[in-house]
């Protein structure tokens, strides 16, 4: 159950990324204006918080994961979801190196979500 909610807090988090990286740079003050969602430093202080957390119970990297080696579909679907973040991750600095501004919040929640999902992936007791 705690693993659920705090899936659904990220994939929440998620909805504001997502407008937040589709906003026009020349919009983003109307957008910060309206209050629409966006990730703010509180929200990647609650995701290393979070991978903190769940690193606490013992978890150490042993070798690379095979998604699904384990005989675990949530376990999958993290890695799934990891490798995912990563290339999302790749891209933003991309998008930022390129000159287009992503804030730095931003690209930092890339990398602690795709921690944090790396780790989710091996406690889960599914």
């Amino acid at each position: 159950a705690d693993q659920v909610a705090l899936i659904n807090r990220l994939q929440g988090l998620l909805i504001g990324l997502m407008g937040q990286l589709a906003c026009l740079p020349e919009d983003m003050e109307l957008y910060e204006e309206k209050k629409y969602a966006a990730i703010t430093a509180a929200d990647l202080e609650w995701v290393t918080a979070e991978a903190k957390r769940y690193e606490a119970m013992g978890v150490r990297f042993t070798g690379w994961a095979i998604p699904g080696s384990e005989g675990s579909l949530a376990r999958a679907g993290l890695d799934f979801a990891r490798a995912v973040t990563r290339r999302a991750e790749r891209g933003v600095l991309a998008l930022h190196e390129s000159g287009e501004p992503v804030p730095e919040v931003v690209r930092l929640f890339f990398n602690r979500l795709s921690d944090l999902l790396w780790i989710l992936a091996r406690v889960s007791r599914d």
